[in-house]
């Protein structure tokens, strides 16, 4: 029998690097001026994501997402240290420490999560984080009304440096954007003293490439 399984199988799947590189390369330029970030959560879905995320890190992409804080640490370790890696599970209990040392950004999606992040912030000296909005698909993140009661606290001091505001695109988009606008210029306002800066949303889902070019909008995912 021979040793090497590559020649027992009925087929091979080549994984095109470059190619997908390229196609990363194609939507950021299509979304300018937000950025494009990289959802590499289950392997790269199969792909692999310890050679998928270092190709697209080498074409440009800066901003990456996975859905577990394993696949976070995994993917930090192949990734430069400017990589910026976002855990959209948000903060699980007992996990602090872990993201504190390997630099993880926690996607907050409940009021508990956002408590404990912003104790462990205010331990830190530091804790970057976003917010996810459940805008009707049933998954992850905060209600309306939950939403609405963090913008108001996000008008005092707080420790957590608020990176984005994440949203699945759907239907009913149009109801809650008064309040994300106000949230990104709130926020911004309450930390620099005027009205624009790095803070704004982005849409978990690369359809919105079609109409990228709306006020706050700092990035896409892909």
């Amino acid at each position: 029998m021979t040793a090497n399984p590559a020649d027992r199988v009925g087929a091979i799947l080549e994984v095109d690097l470059a190619g997908i590189a390229a196609n990363w390369r194609l939507l950021a330029r299509r979304v300018d001026p937000a950025g494009c970030a990289a959802v590499v959560k289950a392997d790269a879905y199969g792909l692999g994501a310890a050679l998928v995320a270092p190709a697209l890190a080498a074409g440009g992409c800066r901003r990456f997402f996975v859905a577990t804080i394993d696949e976070g640490i995994a993917l930090r370790k192949v990734l430069p240290e400017s990589a910026e890696i976002a855990v959209l599970n948000g903060l699980l209990p007992g996990c602090v420490d872990d993201f504190i040392e390997f630099r993880l950004v926690p996607v907050l999606n409940d009021p508990w999560q956002i408590a404990d992040w912003r104790s462990a912030a205010a331990r830190h000296g530091k804790g970057p984080a976003m917010v996810h909005i459940d805008t009707g698909m049933g998954r992850l993140g905060l209600t309306v009304r939950e939403f609405d009661q963090l913008a108001e606290e996000l008008c005092r001091p707080d420790p957590i440096e608020w990176r984005r505001l994440e949203r699945q695109r759907t239907g009913r988009k149009e109801r809650i954007r008064r309040s994300e606008s106000d949230f990104c210029r709130d926020g911004v306002r309450a930390r620099h003293g005027r009205d624009h800066g790095p803070c704004g949303y982005q849409y978990a889902n690369a359809t919105v490439t079609s109409n990228a070019r709306q006020p706050n909008l700092v990035a896409v995912t892909s």
